[in-house]
């Protein structure tokens, strides 16, 4: 019985320890190294504990329909460390593109040792799915707005504007493509990414202009100002894509936003019709932009313009922070206005009922006021012609003579106007001799003379008044002229003189004189005759 228990300790103690020999034996990976883009192998180091044999295999990586597969493997190990080369085939045209995960497992199975996993994964993409390739290009890029090339300071809603420089170092002529667009560092992912065609002669350089906006809405909330960069990349199409040819250039920018911003774009506001006219009915329509970093609420918007007449509000409500509303104001123009362009006022109002203060890139503020304009075209509107007329007296105001008054004629209207000259309410008192010119064509604030000449009638004495009208289609205006017409006098045929208001008292002492002598004459033939 005894041996029995010796023997049954035995086995148990065996037992024991070959249980602890399979817990204690390990595999460990090290070494890991990242994978290369344009590589086919990469190699780690193996070690284990125990003489055992290790299977090595690796999850294949696919993406946009091709696959990355890594070749299996088997080592024999001698409670030993090894290097192992694990070999990986990379397809044609299989695109590494920024923000996307290539990385995968790697497992390793001993035949004694319990199984290991390690992550693999390839290096940081670059804009060019390859990096850069190629010795034909040469990529030179600038952002024309900035004195200061080593800080890009971008606002949401601004035009950008950034110089492409390609040159082209081969024999041949290069058509290809420019690739470009804004990347959001925390969230993995593109705020925008756009393309267009370059085409460079063999042995030249061409110039181009990438334009673009930073859309407020395309921004993520919780990425920091820091946290974009901006790429741009060519390539020759020509040459399977860019893994022959490729060229790229990065660089750092910081969108700027503020806490409390909310704005609009003047260049996207919409005015409909296109080209209205007076009468017309006309709606405006814009985008507000909350491109600050906080929601805000209760938002009015205002339209204003002081010739028209246009004083609109509305409330807009809430906006949350990245998002946009579209305002609407509907109104009609007048029908008697100058055509002309009329500036048109935009201003957004805060909770407070405050106008909202915004930032230049100097970091001077300024309101949130927005203008447009719309243009009346010439004949669109039916304005009312007007004119003013002074008057001046040319000639002395006799019972008998001619009386000349001169007339100046203003268009003090809005467009230009023709008017036609007359008189009237002088019938009584006079006759119409001549008008010159009847008819006046002036230009808006053009002015001109006109005389009217009347035959004072013989009888006519005292204050007299009559009209010089100017009248333009259904519309006139009558400007009334008083004169003091002086009677004529006595008339004398046989001296062709006449007794007047300023010469009576002559006439006065002629006559006197005249009588003297009569009466001395009749004194005289008495005196002879006695």
């Amino acid at each position: 019985m005894k041996n029995k228990n010796l023997t049954l300790f035995g086995v148990s103690a065996l037992f024991i320890l070959l249980l602890v020999s399979f817990v204690s034996a390990t595999i460990t990976i090290s070494d890991v190294p990242q994978l290369s883009k344009t590589g086919d192998s990469f190699s780690i180091t193996v070690e284990t504990d125990e003489v055992e044999t290790i299977d090595f295999s690796v999850d294949s990586i696919s993406y946009s329909g091709k696959t990355i597969t890594f070749t299996s493997t088997s080592e024999s190990f001698n409670n030993e460390s090894k290097s192992i080369t694990i070999d990986y085939n990379i397809p044609s045209g299989f695109e590494f593109e920024l923000g996307e995960d290539y990385s995968t497992i790697l497992t390793a199975t001993g035949s004694v040792s319990d199984e290991a996993t390690q992550s693999i994964e390839f290096e940081d993409p670059d804009y060019c799915v390859l990096g850069e390739q190629g010795s034909w290009l040469r990529l030179d890029v600038e952002d024309q707005e900035k004195d200061n090339p080593d800080e890009w300071e971008w606002k949401p809603l601004d035009e950008i504007e950034i110089s492409v420089e390609i040159e082209n170092k081969y024999d041949e002529d290069l058509e290809g493509t420019i690739e470009y667009g804004l990347y959001d560092t925390q969230e993995n992912d593109w705020v925008f990414e756009e393309d267009m065609d370059f085409d460079v002669n063999d042995d030249d350089e061409e110039d181009y202009t990438l334009e673009f906006k930073i859309d407020p809405t395309d921004l993520n909330d919780d990425t920091d100002d820091g946290d974009y960069i901006f790429y741009v990349k060519v390539y020759d199409e020509e040459e399977a894509d860019e893994e022959t040819q490729c060229r790229q250039y990065s660089h750092d920018v910081e969108v700027k936003r503020n806490k409390d911003e909310v704005l609009l774009k003047e260049s996207e506001i919409q005015v409909t019709p296109e080209n209205p006219g007076c009468g017309s009915e006309v709606e405006v329509v814009a985008e507000i932009y909350n491109v600050g970093t906080r929601d805000q609420e209760d938002i009015v918007v205002t339209l204003y313009n002081s010739e028209l007449k246009v004083n609109l509000e509305k409330d807009l409500g809430d906006i949350d922070v990245g998002e946009s509303n579209d305002i609407r104001f509907s109104f009609t123009l007048p029908t008697n206005v100058e055509a002309k362009s009329y500036k048109f006022q935009i201003s957004i109002y805060d909770e407070d009922n405050d106008i909202y203060k915004l930032e230049d890139h100097d970091g001077d503020d300024y309101d949130a006021e927005f203008t447009f304009v719309i243009k009346l075209e010439e004949g669109s509107c039916n304005v009312a012609p007007k004119a003013t007329i002074s008057h001046s007296l040319e000639s002395e105001a006799k019972a008998g003579e001619e009386l000349i008054v001169k007339a100046i004629v203003t268009n003090t209207g809005l467009d230009t106007a023709t008017f036609t000259l007359s008189a009237s309410d002088y019938s009584e008192w006079a006759e119409l001799s001549e008008i010159t010119p009847t008819i006046l064509a002036l230009n808006k604030g053009e002015s001109k003379e006109v005389l009217v000449k009347l035959l004072v009638n013989d009888d006519t004495e005292g204050t007299k008044v009559f009209n010089i009208e100017a009248t333009s289609g259904d519309q006139g205006i009558k400007q009334p002229v008083s004169v003091v017409i002086e009677d004529s006098g006595f008339n004398f045929g046989f001296t062709g003189f006449a007794v007047s208001g300023n010469n009576w008292y002559l006439w006065g002492i002629g006559a006197l004189n005249v009588i003297l002598i009569i009466i001395i004459i009749l004194v005289a033939l008495r005196i002879a005759r006695s």
